[in-house]
């Protein structure tokens, strides 16, 4: 491509191209009325034959390449010479057509309908050129017409690019590609809007630009290519068949480093470390399952309780009663009775087995402590974390040494623990405005259900625990389509509205991969 100042369009495209083509062959003829610099002619003649020029006849000239067989991608203008190299990128790298390039309106301000369609975010400063030309490629690979400008970095949002970000999410929740870091375009702009937008963003403008084109090739390449119609029906029945086979369940458990679950015919799945064989479950059906530390505990349809897995401190050895509840923590069990009094067992080394009184109506052990609500709303916690509160709760969750948080019937959800800086507990906002449905908590991060159909997580993401996607830190990831959620040590899985097991973070023993059968 051409390196005069006009040309800086045509240079980032050609950056992102060669992201798609892993390449790092960016060769630069010079500016438009000079010759091609020495070095640089250099390159080209020690490159292989073939290749691309991002660039019309004016920007350079066919002299300037003679002698070489080289593919030119030019268009009307700047954004349609973008969009054209996404495409002919896709194509050169083995993708398939997308068919979308057509003649751009020339304008630089997109206006396209964004109905049903991805949208790209990026700013609209002068500063960001090179971000709005590597999201334009970007559109061109993935053949979409949605760019969505978000004005300077420092300014409003614009209300009509505003309104066809609203066009392209669905149930008001977006779901695409930001391009550029949080100074270019700050997670600020996206409060109240549900989303899962993954950031493409390098320390700078150029490392950007290959990022988006490394993006877009794997976005593109996971597309299958076009076969006849036979072909696709037999494709689409054999993905019907496997999804027919497809183990689906009704509840589910992360621990320390393994995950059971509930199947819909009542027996139970476990995957992740085996160790003490704690993702060995027994057979027979069930109607609840927890997974802890090392060991699991599940309850049968006639109210006993069965473990299994490491029993160092007695934490599988159920007492013959029947219970309504049960939940495996650290090295401790604690199971509900139809009387409202909490039976645990297991290790007592901080207090965490002694239940300080009667009355309750849901238990939840953690990893040192134990948690539970009481029949007239109050919550009381005793081993690590001590702590006895009167309020209107649903729901609470521990787990970690001292990590809690506790649901009020309103939707709103505080919680305390390391992980929130602060002795004191803190109010944890759903970043929609909207209430909370469900929450649980892991080691060092937790997860909740807003809508019965978001999950939100925080807290510490050094495994990716926080979003099936990578995020960047401190950005904040919504994602749809979830029934339920459940935070381990250093994982999370959730299920679907179809009963679907979804995992992500660690994966290093198998905690985050649900079996397929």
């Amino acid at each position: 491509m051409a390196s005069d100042a006009p040309a800086q369009s045509d240079l980032y495209s050609a950056v992102t191209l060669a992201g798609v083509l892993s390449t790092e062959c960016v060769v630069l003829a010079g500016p438009r009325d000079e010759p091609m610099p020495q070095d640089q002619v250099t390159r080209l003649d020690a490159a292989a034959p073939g290749g691309f020029i991002v660039g019309g006849t004016a920007a350079i000239p066919d002299a300037k390449v003679a002698g070489r067989t080289l593919t030119r991608l030019a268009g009307n203008d700047r954004w349609h010479t973008a969009r054209l190299v996404g495409a002919e990128a896709l194509k050169a790298a083995g993708g398939a057509d997308t068919g979308t390039v057509a003649a751009s309106a020339g304008a630089e301000d997109p206006a396209a309908d964004c109905t049903g369609d991805t949208p790209i975010f990026v700013a609209s400063d002068a500063a960001a050129r090179s971000d709005l030309y590597s999201a334009v490629t970007l559109a061109g690979v993935i053949g979409t017409d949605c760019i969505i400008l978000t004005g300077p970095r420092d300014g409003a949002w614009p209300e009509d690019q505003q309104e066809r970000a609203r066009a392209a999410s669905s149930n008001n929740f977006l779901n695409g590609y930001i391009v550029g870091g949080t100074a270019a375009v700050p997670i600020e702009k996206f409060e109240g809007i549900g989303y899962s937008l993954r950031r493409i963003s390098g320390q700078d403008r150029w490392q950007t630009a290959q990022q988006v084109g490394g993006t877009a090739r794997s976005i593109a390449l996971m597309e299958p290519a076009e076969e006849d119609e036979a072909e696709d029906d037999e494709a689409e029945e054999a993905e019907e068949e496997e999804q027919d086979t497809q183990p689906t369940y009704t509840a589910l458990s992360a621990g320390e480093f393994h995950t059971c679950a509930l199947r819909t015919d009542s027996t139970v799945a476990c995957w992740g470390l085996d160790n003490y064989g704690q993702s060995t479950p027994p057979e027979g059906t069930f109607t609840a399952v927890s997974a802890g530390g090392w060991h699991s505990c599940a309850l049968r349809s006639d109210n006993t309780a069965v473990c299994w897995g490491n029993n160092t401190d007695g934490q599988s050895d159920v007492p013959d009663e029947r219970f309504t509840a049960i939940s495996a923590g650290g090295g401790h069990t604690c199971g509900l009775l139809s009387d409202n009094t909490i039976r645990c067992w297991g290790s007592n080394v901080h207090g965490q087995s002694d239940v300080p009184s009667v009355g309750y109506r849901m238990v939840s052990a953690g990893f040192d402590t134990t948690c539970a609500l009481m029949i007239d709303d109050w919550f009381q916690c005793w081993g690590r974390l001590r702590a006895l509160n009167q309020g209107d709760f649903t729901t609470l969750s521990s787990d970690g040494a001292i990590h809690l948080c506790v649901l009020f019937a309103n939707g709103g959800l505080t919680c305390a623990g390391p992980i929130y800086g602060t002795a004191d507990s803190v109010a944890v906002r759903s970043p929609t405005g909207a209430a909370f449905t469900a929450v649980s908590t892991g080691r060092n991060h937790a997860c909740g259900i807003i809508d019965n159909d978001l999950v939100y997580c925080w807290g510490d993401n050094s495994y990716g625990q926080l979003a099936p996607v990578a995020i960047e830190p401190g950005t904040i990831s919504l994602f749809a389509g979830y029934a339920a959620v459940s935070a381990g040590n250093r994982h999370t899985c959730a299920l679907n509205h179809q009963g679907a097991a979804e995992c992500w973070g660690d994966n290093e023993v198998g905690q985050s991969s649900p079996p397929t059968s």
